[in-house]
């Protein structure tokens, strides 16, 4: 994370850093103003620019405008349903035309131990 951090100091001599992502900022207001104690699923989200240092590859910018939706206390995957029919709803609502998504799973809590091991003996036989 550490090069993606915008880092500069500014005419006044002060340090300044950019918020490079949404997830952490949520995270660390979550722990330290006590949301664990709030009822569960608790639903969080962030609206506004981020900023990277690197140089921006091609068709990416150093700075854009980003949302996030963050769902915390629930592991019930319908959660993530939820989340995607936000992201699916905004988009429906601006107008673009033509999206699909694209899942990607681990499985259950009882399938997910011999998909992880397959994976690991997939990568150390690669």
């Amino acid at each position: 994370m550490q090069k993606e951090m915008y880092s500069f100091q500014d005419k006044s001599g002060d340090e300044l850093t950019l918020r490079p992502e949404f997830t952490a900022g949520i995270m660390r207001a979550y722990v330290e103003n006590g949301m664990h104690t709030r009822p569960a699923p608790l639903r969080l989200y962030a609206i506004g620019p981020i900023f990277r240092q690197e140089k921006p590859q091609a068709g990416r910018y150093r700075i854009h405008h980003q949302f996030n939706v963050e769902a915390l206390g629930e592991e019930d995957p319908v959660i993530d349903v939820e989340v995607m029919s936000i992201a699916w709803d905004l988009y429906d609502a601006l107008g673009f035309k033509g999206l699909s998504f694209m899942i990607n799973s681990t499985g259950c809590r009882e399938c997910r131990p011999a998909f992880v091991q397959a994976l690991r003996d997939y990568r150390a036989a690669g």
